[in-house]
């Protein structure tokens, strides 16, 4: 509730000054007495007149009338310019201009881990450019050292991230998985082929789509996103699972927790109160392997 303000004087008529009258009684004259009336005299007799012949009716000259007052110019009205559009507005990123999230891959329901997962973006003038390494760590390492790579290029639009290039690169050289998105011509062109497909709106990469819910302006019971791996793009639909506490690194982390089906399944818990960043991500393969990763370091800055 708003404090109540008075504002002194408002509404009201300024006090007149009292009117001062002072009454004198005055005594009224008196009537004089009516005179006598005087005697009637005797009525005289009617003298003869001469007939006088009526002359002309006098005729009244006529008047001048005023010449009527010319009429004032009226000025032109000077032209109005029409108003210039105002420039767009800013857009303000919903993510901050810089952040680290750090994940621990484990394998199975052994929780055996076998790799970490580091997300960085980096947003400034209106672009940002996001990353996503996974590499193998510990025994794994030992075994086979991989190490996999995506980068998403793009602007920050009205409706978020809308990417412009997305590489995915192993151990350091192109996969041919890449997409080149052309907004204007509403295309995208794809992988070592150059497959051409339709650019639908609000279309995300391999990595970006984990950072467009936050710019939904809201997650309902179902969300569809159409997202380019590199080779091709579907669209893919979130269903809504249910709101779920997780247990991090960082402390306890209020989610909502989204799933897609198909031939493999991939499941995301945002962070309901960091702006809908991930905090774990689990991916089952076709084979039913089951690889999650939780977030154990969470870090953002404005500059």
């Amino acid at each position: 509730m708003l404090p109540e303000v008075e504002l002194p004087g408002l509404g009201e008529e300024p006090p007149s000054p009292p009117l001062e009258a002072t009454l004198t009684p005055q005594r009224r004259p008196e009537t004089p007495p009516a005179p006598a009336p005087a005697p009637k005299a005797a009525p005289k007799a009617p003298r003869p007149s001469r007939a006088v012949p009526p002359g002309p009716a006098a005729v009244p000259a006529p008047q001048a009338q005023p010449e009527p007052a010319a009429a004032a110019p009226v000025p032109e009205a000077a032209p109005v310019a029409a108003p210039e559009p105002a420039p767009p507005a800013a857009v303000e990123p919903r993510l901050p201009p810089r952040g680290r999230i750090r994940f621990v891959v484990i394998k199975g329901e052994q929780n055996f881990e076998v790799g970490q997962t580091i997300h960085e973006w980096r947003i400034a003038d209106g672009r940002y450019r996001l990353t996503g390494i996974t590499e193998t760590t510990g025994l794994a390492a030992l075994f086979k050292s991989v190490q996999v790579a995506y980068e998403s290029r793009g602007k920050i639009g009205p409706a978020g991230l809308q990417p412009e290039t997305f590489v995915a690169r192993k151990n350091g050289s192109e996969t041919g998985d890449r997409a080149d998105f052309d907004w204007n011509a509403g295309s995208v062109v794809q992988g070592r082929e150059q497959r051409r497909q339709t650019l639908p709106p609000g279309a995300q990469d391999f990595i970006s789509f984990y950072y467009a819910f936050g710019y939904l302006p809201q997650v309902g019971a179902t969300v569809d996103l159409p997202v380019s791996t590199g080779r091709k793009l579907d669209t893919i639909r979130f269903t809504r699972v249910g709101e779920e506490v997780l247990e991090l690194a960082f402390g306890s982390v209020p989610t909502l927790h989204l799933r897609a089906s198909g031939d493999t399944t991939t499941e995301v818990w945002l962070a309901t109160d960091r702006l809908l960043l991930p905090v774990k991500i689990r991916h089952i393969d076709k084979k039913g392997e089951r690889f999650d990763q939780i977030a154990t370091e969470l870090q953002v800055g404005s500059e």
